[in-house]
């Protein structure tokens, strides 16, 4: 059984020139030729300076499938290239230079931790709530208006019944048979 000289994705490398992605941080030429390859790093080989860098494997990405312009090998990390090793590349920030007049700015402490106050949600639009309070009151004015006035019919129609009673007695019953009509419509008492 043979064994392969190089491990799978090396294998597509041999001894073709390649290119990093991202490149490495300061080195100014990015064409590269693969050196050895060990089972933790990959010895690589600058083409124009000749400069020789290990890379871990874990820090290697994939193989590009196309050769042209050039074959390309992915980084998992933008990589540093320092005093002959090579490192994550850090990216610092630099503080902006105040201005001549500019006081010190004073970095508010941050507040204690309090429950946000709660703020009542308006769900509907002014116009139409307006126009719903101003149809429930009318409906509740004449509900009112409508039961005032049948307590005061119910109230008063035993009364009438009272008077049509005694002006049956008095006669004025026979008045109001002689002038709506036939005797048959208004029965008599007597």
């Amino acid at each position: 059984m043979s064994v392969p000289l190089l491990p799978p994705p090396f294998d597509q490398l041999g001894n073709r020139p390649f290119s990093f992605y991202p490149a490495l941080v300061g080195v100014e030429h990015n064409q590269w030729r693969l050196g050895k390859v060990n089972w933790s790093e990959v010895q690589v080989i600058n083409t124009r300076s000749g400069d020789e860098v290990w890379i871990p494997r874990r820090m290697l990405g994939e193989v590009s499938r196309t050769d042209e312009p050039v074959m390309i090998v992915g980084l998992n990390r933008e990589l540093e290239y320092k005093l002959g090793q090579v490192v994550p590349h850090v990216r610092r920030v630099i503080e902006m230079p105040r201005a001549v007049n500019e006081s010190p700015r004073v970095v508010a402490a941050e507040p204690a931790a309090t429950a946000a106050p709660v703020i009542g949600i308006r769900l509907d639009s002014g116009a139409e709530s307006k126009f719903g309070r101003l149809l429930l009151s009318g409906v509740a004015i004449a509900l009112v208006a409508c039961i005032l006035l049948a307590v005061f019919f119910k109230v008063e129609e035993p009364a009438r019944s009272v008077f049509r009673d005694s002006a049956v007695r008095t006669g004025a019953g026979r008045r109001r048979r002689l002038l709506c009509g036939s005797p048959q419509a208004w029965p008599t008492r007597d």
